[in-house]
């Protein structure tokens, strides 16, 4: 059995930046195992909780064409890490293009 437990923000080992990593805990043979995992890729609920946004909220955006990109695999909607932090730039430029008073699209 494997758990997956979102822990955001810890510092990389020698890497000095920060990211999002899973504590996956492992059972064999009555032993339990954990180790942390950078996480590459979340699901939409991982997404959410990782932006501190609601599933709704997700899901508006996505009406609207604003949310990440999605990959589908075998079945399942993932957001990769590269598609978060795109998605994390366009809605900061967005922002920043409302506050300054230029024009943006209605979906803002």
């Amino acid at each position: 059995m494997v758990h997956l437990i979102l822990d955001e923000d810890v510092v990389e080992a020698g890497g000095g930046g920060t990211g999002y990593y899973a504590e996956v805990q492992t059972e064999s043979k009555g032993r339990k195992k954990r180790t942390k995992v950078k996480i590459e890729a979340f699901t939409i609920a991982e997404f959410c909780a990782a932006h501190r946004i609601s599933r709704a909220t997700y899901y508006n955006l996505k009406k609207k064409n604003q949310g990440p990109a999605e990959a589908h695999v075998l079945g399942r909607i993932i957001i990769t890490r590269e598609s978060a932090a795109a998605w994390r730039q366009a809605r900061t430029a967005a922002t920043s293009a409302y506050l300054s008073g230029k024009p943006v699209s209605e979906n803002y």
